[in-house]
Order: structure tokens, then C-alpha cells, then sequence
């Protein structure tokens, strides 16, 4: 269980020094067994929030317990134990490049001190789970996006974690992977893990049986929203974009505006300047995504 009271947070981005609130002075609770989709646009502190319940980032104000242990003040052997019973995705995976597959694994049961014998179970068990076995002996460079990705979930499960944090799992897959990630994700609430899960991924929603919806915003968390409520939220254009851009929002597809999430606000003469670079970096968007939105500004900047 996970208990905030009272948080407050905030991020200094190194662009302009800018400052932006994470959370101001928000209580919550996370339940045994809660599937928690925490949603928001880039820069609203998804990220963050996985990061300070598990200390990788340090509260302003407040406090947050793990089953009834405050992480604020607990010493560095404290955290590590702690965080036994917490499994982490991170979004860039994090796998230990020099190590195989199979030694990214056992690296994390030889920290917590599991005998060898049983190491070698373990991993290959959890390798089994989420497809990677034929692959255990390759370095994590060898790999596509989505296997790193199952690598990743398989390390964060090595400790049998009551809990599983994932920041973005799905992010930039191909539609093989991402239904694999979204699989071996839906079996763990059965197992009785606790899972919260940031994404951008809207379609997510649809594959969890009564999942929890929360949305963050400007510090706030806007909990237990339906799934029509968190599209209003998501979707909505920011207040201070220019006219033009409005229109081209406007005639957009909800998958286009997901992407743009990042983006904005841009005018559109910029956003067309940058669709170059979004071809480049693949940013889940299909040629045919990208020859709409160039058509689409198109008409309002002749």
C-alpha cells in the first residue's frame, strides 16, 4: 500500500531555469492490488511521481509510505530493502549494456542475496514469462526496443515486488511488442501486485478490467476519472495557442493529437518546421500521420 499525504514537489528544468509544480500538497492512496493508470500531457511530472515514491527523487514537502514506512528519512541499506518490495520500469530500460540478458537478471537477485542455485531458476522462469528465453545470452544492444523493454520488466519482477511501478512500457513499440508488453502487464494484478503504470497510451485503458484512471495536471492529480472525462482532459489545446493552430487541432484525428501531446504549444508554422525531425526520431508517427498533419497545416498558412 501507498500512502502520500501532504505532497509537494517540483522540477527544475535546466531550459530558462524553468520551474514547474509536480504536486502541491496532494494526498492519495494506492491499494493492494489497484491497477492505476497515471495519465498526463509531456512535462506534467508522470515521471516524477514513480521517481518519489521510490526516493530516486526527493520531496519538497510531504510525505509518502510503503506499507506503513515513510521513505523520507530512511537510511541508504532502509531504501534498498524497501524497494525489494517495489519493482521499477524505467523508461529507458536501464539495462546494464556489459551484462547478457540473462546476467541483468541474476545481477539484481545477488544484490538482495538469493543463492546461486536458485538465481538460475529464477531468471530463467521470469525470462520464460516474457518470452526472452531463446535470448538470454544476448547483450542488451542486440536487441529491439520492445525486447529490452520485457528484459526490463522481467528484472523489475525478480524481486517478487508486492508493487509495480512503470513509467511508459509501451512508448514508441511496434504494434507486436506493445501487445506483448500489454499481456504480460494484465497478468500481474492476478498474481496480486499492486500496478501503476505512466503513459501517454491511451488505448491501455481498454485492456485492464476496471482500471483506475488519474490524470496530472499543473500539480493536481484529478483522480478516478472516466475514460470520456480523462479524453476531454487530455485533448483540450492549451489556452494560450494562436488561432491557426486551434483550427488544425481541430480537424486532427485523437491518435494525431495523443502525439503532438509533447509538442505543444507550437504555432503551426513551427510544427510544420519540426515534422522533419519527427520523422527522424520515429515518434510513433506513420507517414500517413505525418502527410495529414503537413496537409492539414498546410491550408491555414498559405
Amino acid at each position: 500500500m501507498i500512502t502520500v499525504k501532504g505532497v509537494k514537489a517540483t522540477k527544475i528544468f535546466s531550459l530558462k531555469n524553468k520551474i514547474i509544480p509536480i504536486l502541491l500538497g496532494e494526498d492519495f492512496l494506492i491499494k493492494p492490488k489497484d491497477v492505476i493508470l497515471l495519465t498526463g500531457k509531456s512535462g506534467s511530472g508522470k515521471s516524477t511521481l514513480l521517481k518519489l515514491i521510490i526516493r530516486e527523487e526527493i520531496l519538497d514537502h510531504g510525505d509518502i509510505k510503503i506499507n506503513d514506512r515513510s521513505v523520507n528519512n530512511l537510511s541508504q541499506k532502509e531504501l534498498t530493502l524497501l524497494r525489494q518490495n517495489i519493482g521499477f520500469v524505467f523508461q529507458n530500460n536501464r539495462l546494464i549494456t556489459h551484462k547478457t540478458v540473462f546476467e541483468n537478471i541474476r545481477f539484481v537477485l545477488e544484490i538482495i542475496g538469493v543463492n546461486r542455485h536458485e538465481q538460475e531458476d529464477i531468471v530463467l522462469n521470469l525470462l520464460n514469462m516474457v518470452g526472452m528465453l531463446e535470448k538470454k545470452d544476448y547483450y542488451p544492444q542486440y536487441l529491439s526496443g520492445g525486447e529490452q523493454k520485457r528484459v526490463a520488466i522481467a528484472r523489475a519482477l525478480a524481486t517478487s515486488p508486492h508493487i509495480l511501478l512503470a513509467d511508459e512500457p509501451t512508448g514508441d513499440l511496434d504494434p507486436y511488442n506493445h501487445e506483448l508488453i500489454v499481456e504480460i502487464l494484465k497478468r500481474l494484478p492476478i498474481k496480486g501486485i499492486t500496478l501503476v503504470i505512466a503513459t501517454h497510451d491511451l488505448d491501455i485503458y481498454h485492456q485492464f478490467s476496471k482500471p483506475r484512471i488519474w490524470y496530472l495536471e499543473q500539480g493536481q492529480i484529478y483522480k478516478n476519472l472516466t475514460f470520456d472525462e480523462l479524453k476531454r482532459r487530455y485533448y483540450a489545446p492549451p489556452p494560450n495557442l494562436d488561432e491557426k493552430t486551434k483550427k488544425v487541432l481541430q480537424e486532427l484525428p485523437d491518435s494525431i493529437k495523443e502525439k503532438l501531446a509533447a509538442l505543444l504549444p507550437v504555432t503551426v508554422e513551427k510544427l510544420l518546421d519540426l515534422t522533419p525531425k519527427l520523422y527522424k526520431e520515429k515518434l510513433a508517427f506513420t507517414e500517413r500521420d505525418l502527410d495529414l498533419l503537413i496537409n492539414t497545416i498546410r491550408k491555414y498558412i498559405k
